[in-house]
C-alpha cells in the first residue's frame, strides 16, 4: 500500500470514530450509556446505533407503580380513578369490584382525617 492509500483509510477511520463519538454523546443521558452506544455505533453503522441509542430509555425515566386503595395490589393495565370533588385526592382501583367494596370506606377514612 503507498502512503496516500494508508491516509485515505486513516481519514476514514477517525471519521468513523468520530460519528461514534457523537452517537455516544446521545446515549450519555440514556440506559445504554456513552460507550454502550459508541460501541453499537462503531461496529454496526450509523443507522442501527442510532436506532438502539435513540429506543433507550433516559436514565432520569421513572416507572409509576399504582396500587390500587382497594387490595393494595399492584395494577397493571386500565383502572379505575376517583377524584372526589370535596377531597384533593385520587382513589385508584383495580376493577369495579374492588372499587364497590372499598369506596366508601376510603372515603369514610379520608373524610375523618
Amino acid at each position: 500500500m503507498d502512503f496516500k492509500a494508508i491516509l485515505v483509510i486513516i481519514f476514514f477511520l477517525s471519521i468513523w470514530i468520530g460519528i461514534s463519538t457523537l452517537v455516544g454523546l446521545v446515549g450519555k443521558k440514556k440506559r445504554i450509556g456513552f460507550w454502550g452506544a459508541f460501541f453499537v455505533t462503531l461496529f454496526t453503522g450509523l443507522l442501527i446505533g442510532l436506532i438502539v441509542t435513540l429506543t433507550s430509555p433516559d436514565l432520569n425515566q421513572t416507572t409509576k407503580i399504582i396500587r390500587c386503595d382497594g387490595c393494595k395490589e399492584i395494577i397493571n393495565g386500565e383502572y379505575i380513578a376517583i377524584r372526589p370533588k370535596e377531597l384533593n385526592v385520587k382513589l385508584d382501583y383495580c376493577n369495579v369490584t374492588c372499587r364497590d367494596s372499598y369506596h366508601a370506606k376510603n372515603i369514610q377514612q379520608l373524610l375523618k382525617s
